[in-house]
């Protein structure tokens, strides 16, 4: 279940990443998006389904961290919220999310399956534990999603203590587990999210996992830059998030 200090953590005034959620220098990805995510949902309606999450890492976030929302622009089903984390040196994460209450649709149409070289959760094998691995991989159970290929990570991905947090959080926490696809394609570099969109598929709040699917595929690398797309299934196969990342690679 989720640690009262990681529940209190993310739901700070003034939070400070604890170690075992850094990267680095900076605190992982995933864990500021929740913080931020946390910040923007104040703004939003209970009944309100987060729908899209824009995210700049501008500048390392360590040491405290001050959090600021702000609403854009809220229509008759949409809000738009501005919500940004700052260090002292200045900002660190700039996002943008948006809330949308359910609407009765004439129809429905979802094309995102599983992969088609998938292995079960429940035959997969454990992720091996490297010394080169961040420090944030701790919080995470791993296990191989399917077999080996250039430019994509597969990977099956539980959160140690995710009881208690509700799902838009967990997501977050989750979506950002893989290493960067390029890294499959040649030798160890340093390598830096620079942008992060997820897109969240319309889904009834009831469908949860325990294990989540994530697929990160490269399709660009080159002059010090990658692209990736990526996506995130429940255990079940519902396509839950598909999303992009441009990622600074150093090397």
């Amino acid at each position: 279940m989720a640690t009262p200090a990681l529940i209190d953590c993310l739901s700070a005034d003034a939070p400070t990443v604890p170690e075992r959620w850094m990267q680095g220098r900076t605190a992982y990805g995933g864990y500021s998006a929740a913080l931020a995510l946390r910040a923007a949902r104040a703004h939003a309606a209970a009944d309100a389904h987060l729908r899209s999450v824009q995210i700049a890492f501008v500048s390392p976030l360590t040491g405290p961290l001050t959090q600021k929302a702000v609403t854009l622009r809220e229509g008759r089903s949409t809000l738009f919220v501005r919500a940004d984390l700052k260090t002292e040196q200045g900002v660190g994460l700039a996002g943008t999310f948006v809330f949308a209450r359910p609407q009765e649709a004439a129809a429905t149409y979802e094309t995102a399956t599983f992969p088609a070289e998938m292995t079960p959760v429940s035959d997969a094998k454990d992720v091996p534990r490297l010394s080169i691995m961040p420090r944030f991989i701790e919080n995470f159970d791993l296990r191989h999603g399917g077999a080996a290929q250039r430019g994509v990570f597969q990977w099956w991905v539980r959160l140690r203590e995710g009881a208690g947090l509700d799902r838009e959080t967990r997501l977050c926490l989750l979506g950002d587990a893989l290493p960067p696809a390029a890294l499959s394609l040649g030798p160890a570099a340093a390598v830096s999210s620079v942008t992060w969109q997820m897109n969240f598929h319309p889904n009834p709040a009831n469908v949860d996992s325990e294990w989540w699917l994530l697929r990160s595929r490269t399709t660009s690398l080159g002059l010090g830059g990658s692209h990736q797309w990526m996506e995130l299934w429940a255990e079940d196969g519902t396509a839950m998030v598909s999303g992009v990342q441009q990622i600074a690679v150093f090397g």
